[in-house]
């Protein structure tokens, strides 16, 4: 009580001369009431004015002494309170903010527990890809394609990091993107037979990024069609797998890289069909690198078959500069333009191509966009023999999975342009080439011609 004493003296020895006013004013105001009653009203009219100015001044005053007199009581409360039960309001105020904190902390060191307990799958790689162009964000995570583990780690990635948008290197001029509402192998036969303009859902030979979006409409028909009505795939909740035909045996592998399709679809966020085009770069690959080269990594393929360990043969592993870096100009543009556009942005890579990617972002990912994505690729060596080349295609075939034969060959059509005429039909001469290659029959064209 002491603190309130003695700011109430303090209070009215402050302000003495407001109370004595008060007083006065009290007293005038009874002095009218009299002169009412007597009917003298113009002196009242008189002094009205004045009395009121003084009046709204004391009830100013009156306020600020009222509101500092609680907080005086407020304060003496609290310290009769501490001083008769020992009981201090600041100090448990004070308690449950310090409470608070903790458990603020301890949701923090749970959250840091659990992403520490979060162990990434070996042959998983992650990158943050940053330019000085702006702060956007760009994730790459680096999976193998056929991983089942991988598969759900990716997906949780994907509902984690929430990107705006997501790359997958997938090459862009693969039949699957024939825009069809029937199975799309059908779709693609009748376009080689018929040689009509049949539209794709993204451009085969971009020139832009815009040209290689599949947007909410465009996934939503994709995931109908294109995968929906294909028996060769089954669409599970996290990812796309697929019946592949290995050596005359049917398996069913994870798609990894079609995993974005899915989530794509399911959460509306649009999916960049980044990888570069298959035709340009099996062109560049089979002009620009000996036969002899090629061989002897078909060799080792060979080798691994016999030891019964084909799937874990991987020819880009083995020769990255062979057949990576004809991509990677390519690839890493359409990165750098991602990151540029998008505020979070993520990219699905093959696991080996990681580093590479890496380092081509630093050498080059700060360079000016390109507006023409037919300016990417390497240059490419002339065309001194056409059975020759012919013969590294077919090498590129049974290494990197028969992408010419299935989609243009059995079709007799051929996806080049050349000046040869083929010896025999095109299938007949290609299947020729493709069985010497696999019965140790086959010479080197110094010899074989």
């Amino acid at each position: 009580m002491k603190l309130f004493q003695t700011f109430t003296k303090q209070s009215q020895k402050i302000n003495r001369d407001i109370y004595e006013l008060a007083k006065k004013e009290y007293e005038e105001d009874a002095k009218q009431f009299k002169f009412l009653q007597k009917g003298q009203y113009e002196q009242y009219k008189q002094l009205t004015p004045q009395y009121d100015e003084k009046m709204k001044q004391f009830n100013i005053e009156k306020q600020q002494i009222q509101e500092k007199l609680k907080l005086a009581q407020k304060q003496d409360f609290k310290e009769k309170l501490k001083e008769q039960y020992d009981f201090d309001i600041d100090g448990v105020q004070k308690q449950e903010e310090f409470e608070r904190n903790q458990q603020k902390l301890e949701k923090e060191k749970k959250m840091k527990e659990k992403e520490k307990k979060t162990v990434i799958p070996s042959k998983i790689e992650i990158r943050n890809l940053k330019s000085k162009q702006n702060q956007n964000k760009l994730i790459l995570i680096g999976i193998q394609r056929n991983n089942a583990i991988h598969a759900q780690y990716l997906y949780d990635a994907m509902l984690s990091l929430k990107p705006n948008i997501i790359s997958t290197q997938i090459s862009c001029d693969q039949p699957l993107f024939i825009r069809t509402e029937q199975n799309y192998q059908d779709t693609w036969k009748n376009f080689i037979f018929q040689n009509n303009q049949q539209p794709f859902l993204i451009n085969p030979n971009p020139q832009r990024l815009q040209d290689i979006i599949l947007n909410s409409d465009k996934l939503k028909w994709f995931m109908t069609n294109n995968i929906g009505l294909n028996p060769q795939f089954d669409v599970s909740p996290i990812y796309i797998e697929e019946s592949v035909n290995i050596e005359n045996e049917t398996i069913n592998l994870i798609d990894n890289m079609k995993s974005p399709f899915l989530f794509g679809h399911n959460f509306g966020t649009p999916v960049i069909v980044a990888g570069a085009p298959e035709l340009r770069i099996r062109e560049t690959i089979a002009r620009n690198n000996s036969e002899k080269e090629l061989y002897n990594i078909l060799c080792l393929k060979k080798k691994s078959v016999s030891e019964g360990s084909q799937l874990k043969f991987d020819p880009l592993l083995l020769k990255p500069n062979i057949f990576i870096r004809p991509r990677l100009k390519y690839e890493v543009e359409i990165l750098k333009q991602m990151q540029r556009t998008f505020k979070r942005s993520l990219a699905i890579v093959e696991y080996n191509s990681v580093n590479l990617i890496e380092e081509q972002w630093l050498q080059f990912g700060e360079e000016k966009l390109c507006q023409d994505f037919t300016q990417l690729y390497d240059e490419k060596q002339p065309i001194q023999n056409f059975d020759l080349y012919l013969k590294k295609l077919a090498i590129l075939d049974i290494l990197l999975g028969p992408f010419i034969y299935d989609n243009f060959i059995k079709y007799e059509t051929f996806p080049y342009e050349y000046d040869f005429g083929f010896k025999l039909s095109m299938m007949q001469q290609w299947d020729s080439i493709i069985f010497k290659l696999k019965s140790n029959q086959y010479e080197f064209y110094q010899i074989f011609s």
